[in-house]
C-alpha cells in the first residue's frame, strides 16, 4: 500500500498497486503519451466546493523522453558584457542545465539583458544566490516544473583521416521513433581538430556528421 496525502482536500487517499513506487508517481503536470487505461477513486470526506476524487491513469509514452525543470529569470541593465559572460560560466560549472542571455529595452528606454537558467527541480536555490551576487539582482523569477519532451540522443564516435592524421569526434544523434533525426559534433572535438587541421569547423562538423550518418545504417 501507497499512501499519498492530497494537500488541497486534507484527506489521506490510500491506494493499492501492484507498480512499485518508481512507477506508481504524480508528475507535476501530465506527460505525453497514449492514455491506455484509467480509473477513479472516491474518498468519504465530502467537500464543500468540489468532488473529492482521485483518477489514476497508465500512459504508454510516445518516442519523446519526459522530464521537468524549472526556469529562473531575471532582468538586468546595469552589469557589464564581462560580468555576464563570467555569471553564465560560473552557473554552468554549478550543474545548470543551461543558461542563455536575450538583449531587452527596459523601462525609460534602458537598453538591459533578459538572463534565463534551466536548471533540475529542487537546485534553484544556489542559482538564485549566484544570480543575486553576481549581477545584484533585486527579484528573480521561478517558473517551478516546466515540462520537457527531449528526443532520445545517442553518440557516435567517428574517425576523419585529414592529411594522413586521425581525429576523433563524438556526434550526438537525436532519434525520433526508431530513426536517426538529428546529428550534432561535437564542439570541443570539432574545435581541436580545426586548431591542428586550419580546416574551417563547419567543413570538419559536417564531414563528421556525415560519417556518422553512414555508420548507423
Amino acid at each position: 500500500d501507497y499512501i499519498l496525502e492530497a494537500a488541497l482536500i486534507s484527506e489521506f487517499v490510500a491506494y493499492r498497486s501492484g507498480a512499485d513506487s518508481e512507477t506508481a508517481a504524480m508528475p507535476p503536470c501530465m506527460p505525453h503519451g497514449k492514455i491506455i487505461a484509467s480509473g477513479y477513486g472516491a474518498g468519504t470526506k465530502d467537500l464543500p466546493r468540489s468532488a473529492n476524487v482521485l483518477r489514476a491513469m497508465i500512459l504508454e509514452s510516445d518516442s519523446r523522453e519526459e522530464n521537468f525543470v524549472d526556469i529562473l529569470e531575471t532582468n538586468v541593465d546595469d552589469v557589464t558584457g564581462e560580468v555576464l559572460s563570467y555569471t553564465m560560466q560560473r552557473i554552468l560549472d554549478a550543474g545548470a542545465r543551461d543558461v542563455s542571455d536575450a538583449p531587452l529595452l527596459m523601462k525609460k528606454g534602458r537598453s538591459g539583458y533578459l538572463v534565463r537558467v534551466i536548471c533540475v527541480p529542487g537546485t534553484a536555490p544556489k542559482f538564485v544566490h549566484i544570480l543575486s551576487e553576481e549581477l545584484g539582482t533585486l527579484g528573480i523569477r521561478n517558473i517551478k516544473a516546466v515540462h520537457r519532451s527531449i528526443l532520445h540522443r545517442t553518440f557516435e564516435e567517428v574517425k576523419l583521416l585529414i592529411n594522413d592524421e586521425t581525429y576523433l569526434i563524438n556526434v550526438k544523434i537525436g532519434w525520433i521513433d526508431d530513426a536517426p533525426a538529428t546529428f550534432k559534433a561535437e564542439f570541443e572535438d570539432v574545435k581541436k581538430c580545426a586548431l591542428k587541421t586550419g580546416m574551417p569547423m563547419k567543413n570538419i562538423a559536417a564531414m563528421a556528421e556525415n560519417l556518422a550518418l553512414e555508420q548507423i545504417q
